[in-house]
């Protein structure tokens, strides 16, 4: 086994200790899980949250689209249609 020291916020410590607690987990474990996942993952094993795909600016978008196109509202092209259109 190794040892892994790491740095952090005492108040981001204490905020992740409690959320770990709830799940019965300890630190060390909730760590291990972190990292095994991202071993399986190649990569982070979670999309961060400061992804641009998730900006409120996007998800309002993605929502309204959501909304027009549950009321009928948006006609739906065909590739070729959307090409016709870029293509003037």
């Amino acid at each position: 086994m190794a040892n892994i020291s790491i740095r952090v916020p005492d108040e981001i410590k204490k905020q992740a200790s409690e959320v770990f607690s709830d799940l019965g987990l300890d630190m060390s474990t909730a760590i291990n899980i972190f990292l095994r996942q991202s071993i399986k993952s190649n990569g982070l094993p979670f999309r961060p949250v400061n992804d641009p795909f998730y900006s409120d600016s996007n998800l309002r978008a993605l929502e309204k689209s959501r909304r027009q196109l549950e009321e009928g509202k948006v006609v739906v092209k065909t590739m070729e249609e959307l090409e016709a259109m870029e293509n003037g």
